[in-house]
């Protein structure tokens, strides 16, 4: 588990919305580069009056995820059902060494999409990620009419999955490597929260990599309207 902070002083003299976006994961293969090309959800927001400012803490623990996207009846909801496992990432000990990121098996039990906690696979997550494997029974036209879905969520909070899953239809016998994203981004205004945006259609964010910024971040949010990384 990773954990940041985030804090936005609200120097601008009037009161602002902030919201707190994640990018999405990078997948390999890379299934998603049609559907989201580059995105981010939002998973946080704060109302801060001037001259005061928002603390975002995060917990970031990662799931796998496997199931199915089931319709309604009612037009434009969509249920989601699926499982989760904790996982941990791929990491490098040494300039040799290699700790493998957890590796997953899923399988379909009467049409449904589920782990396979019965088959035991070595770890095979690459550098940051973790792995999801599929088997042969099923084919690529079953997981479109049954929405089969894998994938990862995150938990902001440390009690469990919250915020939208990143997940996509996968094909039968192949092996993913999923990546979760350290990149986040600040903005201003009123959104939906689990809503998805561009980012590059998406005016006034700041880009925050905790690739290579520190754990602690403080931003300020000036007169002109701009957000800027506090030096430390």
């Amino acid at each position: 588990m990773s954990a940041y902070t985030i804090i936005v002083a609200n120097k601008t003299g009037s009161y602002q919305n902030y919201a707190l976006f994640h990018e999405r994961p990078h997948f390999t293969p890379n299934v998603l580069e049609k559907m989201y090309a580059p995105s981010a959800s939002v998973i946080a927001q704060a109302r801060v009056p001037t001259g005061q400012q928002s603390r975002f803490y995060l917990h970031k623990t990662y799931y796998a995820i496997c199931g199915s996207s089931q319709s309604t009846q009612l037009q434009g909801v969509d249920v989601m059902v699926y499982g989760e496992k904790p996982i941990a990432l791929g990491s490098s000990t040494s300039e040799d060494a290699h700790s493998p990121g957890s590796t997953f098996a899923v399988q379909v039990v009467d049409q449904a999409l589920q782990f396979d906690d019965d088959k035991e696979l070595a770890n095979g997550g690459t550098k940051d990620s973790f792995e999801i494997k599929t088997q042969n029974d099923f084919t690529a036209e079953e997981a479109k009419q049954n929405s089969y879905m894998i994938g990862y969520g995150a938990s902001y909070t440390g009690r469990g999955s919250s915020g939208p899953p990143a997940t996509f239809i996968p094909q039968p016998n192949r092996s993913y490597h999923i990546t979760p994203n350290r990149v986040f981004y600040l903005g201003y205004g009123y959104y939906t929260k689990d809503s998805i945006i561009g980012v590059s259609e998406t005016e006034n964010l700041l880009k925050l990599d905790f690739a290579t910024l520190k754990a602690d971040v403080e931003v300020i949010h000036n007169q002109e309207g701009r957000l800027k990384i506090q030096a430390a």
